[in-house]
């Protein structure tokens, strides 16, 4: 069945039926109106273009020239319009107004009359300011109508009234003397106007040579007066006007010389001059303050930087040429002279040719300069009336005359000392008056550089020494001081403090070696001097920390000695130093340049061995086994063997065969002993336990003759090379199996020889052989019985010795170094000077090497190639002093075994005493 298509009006009422079923009781209601009215009026002018536009759309609804007012119908209700008023001539146009039509609207459009600006003048002002001076020329000319406006002198400020708007006119000043001219402006009167023509100072001082004029540089002594230092003449005259103000300005006349030098005095001369020479003087200002002080002088440069001299000549003259005078001075003139003052510039030309090499100008007139005070230095002098010897006793006094030479602006209360310590000077301040001033100089030319002579002050100064003064001979020099500043000096060349005291002499290569936790003595002699005599005490300063050092009581004729021994003590943790301590005391002076110091060397902390020689050490826990030296009695030898434990002899015993101690990785020892019985020799293989326990296995001399130069692996079980034939010293590779006392060949493929050496890393699981080739090693793995030939990447020196780390790494001693030799062959050198031995890796620490050198012990980092420096010894060259031997320690570090001899006197022999030190 299709589907009824129905009308969308029908639609609509069949919704309403179906939602409304009863009847609708509500009246109809009237329709929304669908259109307004919009009305426009002017205000304030009869008609004006108008334009309405319906925003809502974007549609003009009018647009044109609207009479009093109109009325827009049939507009929609509800759009928005936006009515715009145009300009009107002489009206101000109103705002644009927006209105919605929600009902019927009216837009009024308020014109008003716009304001009448009044007709511009015709005539304005021009006022000209002066800046930086009060007083100056100036002209205003009218560049429009080429009119001068104005000409003459502007007192402050001046107003040029009536001047015609619109025009253009130009500003310029006059010169005032002083000042810069400012640069001419020009304005255009298009309104009043100001122009401000400011006026900078020039530097300085236009130059009158007759006079000193301007402000001094650097014054700050109030008012003060100025005088004119004459070179030649040596003499100080007062000034004209001599005045310094406060701010330091001046203006005083130049005084005529009453006695006059010739210029030229002694002076070859080379050019053109009008006359030979004329009579002159030299003037240089003085400054001085109104108590009559020398301040110092008057430096005057131009502007630009050239020096001035006042010159003055009882003649007018030309000179044009060159002048050689005495002193090395060569004088380079172009001078027109007047008679009277002249001013000339004066400058060093520097030509190497001459000591003095000067040019001396005229100044151009007008040139202009500056003046800088060239202050004097506040310095005395002391000077000594009696300048003989003094010669003074500690404890005592001396007196002397001297006097006081002052210079500068110095004045008022100075304090005294001497340079000499424990010597002090009464008075210790002085009072130093004002200073009246005297001239001096040298003559003509040659007093250019002349100063001014000090005034003189005498006084009694006494001098004394201290009880504790100590001796002296030298110089006493009286050093002056204002505050802390030191002013001035003098001194008295030849002084000697005498003061009795105690000189100690400390023998000739004397040194001190000293472990940690002992006290040893240092005996040196003290003599007396200077006629000492009594008690005091001496004592050792400038040990190192946690050293001490007894004092000890000595007593002393006059020109007697003794001698001192004075007890040293180290702590246990004292740091392992050398420093050189020295003798001192209350009393002890070196006067002498006797050698009063000691080198004190803190080493390890030492244990006292019972020995009476010593071969070999190998480690035990907690201590050593040792075998010492060969002893004959009844014509047989002998050697003997002990466990040292905690210093203590643990267990001693006599061997008869020859010895050999080899160390084991697990802490046991092997003992090796050749046994010569009626010229059958056999071997045995001790194990020794480190409770002293032992087991023993013998072997023929076939087995046996190489086991000393075997190495012992982390079984026990000792690898060494076999002799296979005595003709051409072949051997093979062996292993002796300690428990079943069996000896295996393990390898008999390379070319080994009976007389090389083995050496067994610390875990015992390699051992390399070292054979005389000098670039082949051979390592074996112990598990495996493996063993593969190591080529090296160089020859090497010599194989001796060596050192084989757990990871097959072996170290190699060599005359430079220690070389060290990977797995593979590369070899790397550590380096290492002097002559060394090696002791073994560290068993805690494999990456430390472990070496001898003289009496210290080496720490080598087999990574950074560094070294640390043990002495055992205060003397690496005391023949007394000696590292016997040393070994790795089973739990770390190494065992160092030194001995130290020294002479007996109750048996009249030399006694060695050994000792065992273990270093981390």
């Amino acid at each position: 069945m299709k589907r009824l298509q129905l009308p969308s009006a029908m639609l609509g009422l069949t919704v309403l039926l179906t939602a409304c079923p009863g009847p609708i009781n509500e009246p109809p209601r009237p329709p929304a109106p669908t259109t307004h009215s919009l009305t426009v009026k002017l205000g304030g002018v009869p008609s004006a273009p108008v334009t309405i536009t319906n925003t809502t759309t974007k549609t003009q609804v009018f647009s044109g020239t609207l009479e009093g007012g109109k009325t827009f119908g049939d507009l929609k209700a509800g759009d928005v319009f936006e009515v715009t008023g145009a300009a009107v001539n002489g009206y101000t146009a109103p705002a644009t107004q927006t209105v919605t039509l929600d009902a019927n609207k009216t837009v009024t459009l308020a014109y008003a009359a716009a304001p009448v600006t009044p007709p511009a003048p015709t005539l304005h002002t021009l006022t000209v300011k002066l800046e930086g001076t009060g007083s100056a020329p100036v002209t205003v000319t009218n560049e429009t109508t080429k009119i001068q406006v104005f000409s003459g002198f502007v007192e402050g400020s001046k107003t040029l009234e009536n001047l015609k708007a619109g025009d253009v006119f130009r500003v310029e000043a006059g010169s005032v003397d002083g000042f810069t001219v400012p640069t001419a402006q020009t304005v255009t009167l298009d309104a009043s106007k100001t122009v401000t023509l400011s006026f900078a100072a020039l530097p300085g001082t236009t130059l009158d040579p007759s006079r000193v004029r301007g402000t001094l540089d650097g014054w700050t002594f109030g008012t003060g007066d100025l005088k004119a230092y004459f070179s030649f003449g040596r003499t100080v005259v007062a000034a004209s006007t001599p005045t310094i103000t406060l701010s330091g300005n001046v203006d005083a006349g130049l005084p005529t010389p009453g006695q006059l030098s010739p210029f030229l005095e002694d002076c070859t001369f080379t050019g053109q001059r009008s006359a030979p020479d004329f009579g002159s003087e030299m003037a240089r200002g003085a400054t001085y303050s109104r108590q009559g002080d020398f301040l110092g002088f008057v430096t005057e440069q131009t502007t630009d930087g050239r020096d001035v001299v006042r010159v003055y000549s009882d003649t007018a003259a030309t000179f044009k040429g060159t002048a050689i005078c005495p002193g090395s001075q060569r004088l380079d003139l172009d001078l027109r002279v007047v008679q009277g003052w002249n001013a000339f510039s004066i400058a060093e030309v520097s030509s190497g040719e001459y000591r003095y090499d000067l040019r001396f100008r005229n100044l151009e007139a007008g040139a202009r300069t500056t003046l800088t005070l060239d202050r004097a230095r506040e310095s005395v002098s002391v000077f000594f009336r009696d300048t003989s010897d003094l010669t003074l006793r500690a404890g005592k006094s001396a007196t002397r005359e001297v006097v006081f030479a002052q210079t500068g602006g110095l004045s008022g209360q100075v304090t005294l000392e001497t340079n000499v310590p424990g010597v002090t000077v009464t008075p210790s301040t002085v009072t130093l008056p004002t200073l009246g001033t005297q001239g001096a100089g040298g003559r003509g030319l040659q007093a250019l550089s002349a100063a001014v002579q000090p005034q003189a002050l005498g006084a009694a100064l006494t001098f004394s020494a201290d009880e504790n003064a100590a001796s002296y001979s030298g110089p006493l020099t009286v050093i002056v001081k204002k505050g802390a500043t030191e002013v001035g000096r003098g001194t008295l060349s030849s002084f000697r403090l005498t003061a009795p005291s105690v000189m100690a002499n400390v023998p000739y290569g004397t040194s001190l070696s000293l472990a940690r936790g002992e006290t040893r003595g240092v005996t040196f002699s003290v003599f007396s001097q200077e006629f000492f005599s009594g008690t005091t005490t001496v004592t050792l300063s400038g040990l190192p920390a946690g050293v001490t050092a007894s004092t000890e009581t000595v007593t002393l004729a006059e020109s007697g000695s003794a001698q001192v021994t004075v007890q040293v003590s180290a702590s246990a943790d004292a740091p392992l130093a050398t420093v050189n301590a020295r003798v001192t005391g209350p009393k002890v002076r070196n006067t002498q340049g006797a050698p009063d110091t000691v080198p004190v060397t803190v080493t390890p902390a030492r244990t006292p061995l019972d020995l009476n020689g010593f071969q070999r050490a190998v480690p035990t826990p907690g201590g050593l086994w040792v075998i010492t030296p060969e002893q004959y009695s009844g014509g047989a030898s002998s050697f003997t063997l002990l466990r040292m434990q905690g210093g203590a002899v643990a267990q001693r015993e006599v061997l008869t065969g020859r010895p050999t101690l080899l160390p084991a990785p697990n802490g046991d020892a092997l003992l090796v002993t050749e046994v010569n019985s009626a010229g059958t020799l056999t071997y045995t293989l001790t194990r020794l336990r480190p409770d002293g326990t032992r087991t023993a296995r013998t072997f023929g001399v076939q087995d046996g003759q190489n086991f000393a130069r075997g190495a012992v692996d982390a079984q026990g079980n000792l690898w060494f090379l076999k002799d296979t034939s005595s003709a051409t010293s072949s051997a093979a590779l062996a292993r002796v199996n300690f428990e079943a006392g069996t000896v295996t060949v393990v390898d008999a493929t390379r070319p080994y020889r009976g007389y090389e050496s083995l050496s067994a890393s610390p875990d015992g699981q390699t051992v390399v052989v070292l054979p005389s080739s000098n670039t082949t090693l051979y390592r074996v793995d112990v598990g495996s019985a493996a063993v593969s030939t190591v080529t090296l990447d160089r020859t090497v020196s010599y194989f001796e010795a060596a050192a084989t780390d757990n990871g097959g790494t072996v170290y190699l001693p060599q005359y430079d170094g220690v070389l060290r030799v990977s797995s593979s062959g590369t070899t790397a050198l550590l380096p290492l000077t002097g002559s060394f031995s090696l002791l073994g890796l560290d068993r805690a620490a494999p990456g430390t090497l472990w070496l001898s050198r003289a009496s210290e012990v080496i720490r080598l980092d087999t990574a950074s190639g560094s070294t640390q420096v043990i002495p055992l010894s205060g003397s690496t060259s005391n023949p007394n002093s000696f590292l016997a031997g040393g070994t790795p320690d089973a739990s770390g570090g190494v065992w160092a075994v030194t001995g130290e001899s020294a002479y007996d006197q109750a048996t009249g022999n030399m006694v060695t005493r050994y000792f065992a030190s273990l270093l981390k």
